[in-house]
Formats: C-alpha cells, structure tokens, sequence
C-alpha cells in the first residue's frame, strides 16, 4: 500500500516536472535567438540584457592546428628581425566588447547555430552548440560553444561563454 501511494504521487507529479522542464527549455531556447537577433540588428542593449551582468566570463581558445601555424609564421617572422604578433592560445573579452566589435566592424553579422544541446533543471543551464560566424554571406569563423546560464529573478541569463575558434579551412 505505502509503495502503491509513493508510485502514484510521483506519476501525478511527474508530468507537471516534464512540462515545466519543457517549458523551460523553450524560454532558453528563444534565448538562443534573441542572441543571433541582436547580434544581426547590432542591438547593444538586447543583447547586454541577456547576461547576469556586463562582465562575465568570455573566453575563447584558438583551434590547436591554426595557433601552431601562427606560432610558427610568429617565429620566422622574429628570425627576420620583422614585426610580428605573438599569437595567443586563449583570449577574454566581454559581451559589451563583443557586440561593439561586431556594431564597427561587421556590415552584416549573422550567426548560425547548430546541433544545440540544453541541459538544465529550471535552476541552472548549460547550452553546447555548434556556431558559424558570417558576415553577409562571409563565413567569418566557427567552432563551438558552450554556456552556463542561471535562473535570476528576471528570468533566464547567461553566466559565462566559452568557445573555440577556426579562422581557416
């Protein structure tokens, strides 16, 4: 009797824990475009409002065969006493410089985003995708992406950023 009633309280709240999960998963998902919307539109405050705050954790890492060939260029270029760059493995930036690059730089950004994975339990997400960088009809660069999102009294927001970058095919 007692597993009888444990069994039926949990079927009975199961399906509201399904579709809260689901309904969850849908409101991450239209962050996922309101992203790519603003990026498009070029929209700073959009897109700042989909953050925790100005300056998470943004950080990028360098495909491993593109900063060896860069690491390699670097060097030549030294043993020709010219001027070079030290290439850099990883990099930071922030939501704010990453919008305002694209707002002076880019005449037509557009982002692609493929293969989305969410995970979340309507307290703490994490969402890994594939991504394409354009402009126009440029693919500008690519890799993945990952971020980790919170629940905060304003709804869904993104914690932090992290991604791979290829420049090269």
């Amino acid at each position: 009797m007692k597993n009888s009633l444990i069994l039926l309280i949990t079927l009975l709240f199961t399906p509201l824990s399904i579709a809260e999960i689901q309904q969850e998963t849908k409101t991450i998902e239209q962050i996922i475009k309101d992203f790519d919307q603003a990026i498009e539109n070029k929209d700073k405050e959009k897109f700042l409002s989909l953050f925790v705050k100005e300056n998470v954790s943004w950080i990028g890492v360098t495909d491993q065969k593109e900063f060896a060939d860069a690491k390699d260029n670097f060097q030549q270029q030294q043993a020709k006493n010219e001027r070079a760059r030290q290439p850099i493995k990883t990099f930071s930036s922030s939501p704010e410089q990453f919008i305002n690059n694209i707002s002076k730089h880019v005449k037509e950004p557009k982002e692609v985003f493929e293969n989305i994975k969410i995970q979340q339990n309507a307290e703490v997400a994490s969402v890994y995708f594939n991504y394409a960088f354009f402009d126009g009809d440029k693919k500008k660069n690519w890799g993945d992406e990952s971020w980790q999102l919170v629940k905060t009294e304003a709804g869904w927001k993104i914690n932090s950023v992290i991604f791979s970058i290829k420049r090269k095919y």
